[in-house]
């Protein structure tokens, strides 16, 4: 918007400028003063200014970016992985319910596929992973789910979750605390979280359930 902007302030500078022109050729005088460019100097200054300002990266665009380390890409997942859980996933039927880390199997750091609304400071899929590999190294954490929301959000992209379902007896408390790296937008007891509890969840274990989710 502000290039476009800033061109629109180019081309009324050129045509000021033109017309200052032409009335001096009519009025037969051959002299130009300073102040009579000022404002068109100024109006090119103003538009060239928007045209090199750095255009803004809303969130949507961010979470489909391809990391770069040292001038080249790195791909986002193992394609093949994501194509096997993909086909997994749609032969699923009810909650689409994975294990936590079955679901970053093969994800290196497609930020778009888990608190992709983070931006501009979305710590990394690898942060992810390690606050759920130290979860699942407690002994108040039984297990831990991902919900999928999105089997194929688009062909170039991991699956996508907002919901991860913890179960165990670790409180909340606690449970925020572990997990403030990754900035969920809330922890909470599933019962305050949903008021129909699917009866997958119940299913996969015993243990007392609770939900982080990302906004």
């Amino acid at each position: 918007m502000k290039k476009a902007f800033g061109l629109l302030l180019i081309i009324f500078a050129i045509a000021l400028l033109t017309l200052i022109l032409y009335l001096k050729f009519m009025a037969n005088e051959s002299d130009i003063t300073l102040f009579s460019l000022i404002l068109p100097v100024l109006l090119v200054f103003q538009g060239v200014t928007y045209l090199r300002s750095p255009t803004q990266i809303d969130t949507d665009m961010y979470c489909e970016t391809t990391k770069k380390s040292n001038g080249e890409d790195i791909p986002d997942f193992d394609s093949i992985k994501r194509n096997a859980l993909v086909t997994k996933l749609n032969a699923m039927a009810g909650e689409l319910l994975i294990p936590i880390m079955e679901f970053f199997d093969g994800n290196s750091d497609d930020q778009g596929s888990l608190g992709c609304n983070l931006y501009p400071s979305h710590p990394g899929i690898s942060a992810f992973r390690s606050a759920f590999q130290s979860l699942l190294n407690r002994e108040d954490v039984s297990a831990i789910y991902a919900h999928i929301s999105e089997i194929e959000p688009d062909q170039d992209s991991w699956p996508y979750t907002d919901r991860i379902y913890i179960y165990g007896t670790i409180s909340s408390e606690l449970l925020a605390q572990e997990t403030h790296m990754i900035q969920p937008t809330e922890v909470a007891e599933l019962s305050v979280f949903h008021s129909h509890v699917p009866k997958e969840l119940i299913e996969l274990h015993s243990s007392p359930v609770k939900v982080i989710w990302w906004d």
